[in-house]
């Protein structure tokens, strides 16, 4: 994968997540800071997994969801469930969250996840197939589900 992964935080809580192309230079593909370093460490583990295609967990526990609205939580929530190397439509995902009408809501709701990759906004693409949108960039969104096995139209 031709990315970089900054998790930023505070008081041991992350409170966002930025991806980027990888630098040139260096060999570090992710830089992790949230002020405690067993957070950092279990979020190193996560990220080193992923890298291998081994899922384990999401440490959802140390994400700080207190800035954020209760359908924005609700709809992360649902996200974090969709497993590696799978994928649901946007309609779709409107539908099991109790609202089929509200599949813009659900692509405005991902476009804004504070935590990209960690709640994999990626997995979630337009009905008919297509890849969608990504706050990373469509060529990283690519990448990201070839890494999981996965290839939309």
């Amino acid at each position: 994968m031709n990315m970089f992964v900054e998790v930023c935080g505070s008081r041991g809580k992350v409170t966002h997540v930025r991806l980027a192309s990888r630098p040139a230079s260096g060999n570090a593909w992710y830089a992790i800071d949230t002020g405690a370093k067993k957070t950092d460490r279990a979020l190193i583990d996560w990220l080193e997994a992923y890298a291998i295609k081994r899922t384990i967990p999401v440490p959802t526990d140390l994400l700080d969801f207190s800035d954020l609205t209760p359908f924005h939580r609700d709809l992360l929530g649902e996200i974090g469930q969709i497993p590696f190397g799978t994928t649901i439509s946007y309609r779709d995902l409107a539908e099991k969250m109790g609202n089929k009408q509200a599949a813009r809501a659900v692509g405005t709701g991902c476009k804004k996840n504070p935590y990209p990759l960690l709640i994999p906004c990626h997995r979630v693409i337009r009905s008919d197939g297509t890849i969608g949108e990504f706050l990373g960039g469509t060529q990283l969104k690519k990448e990201l589900l070839a890494h999981e096995g996965v290839s939309p139209l």
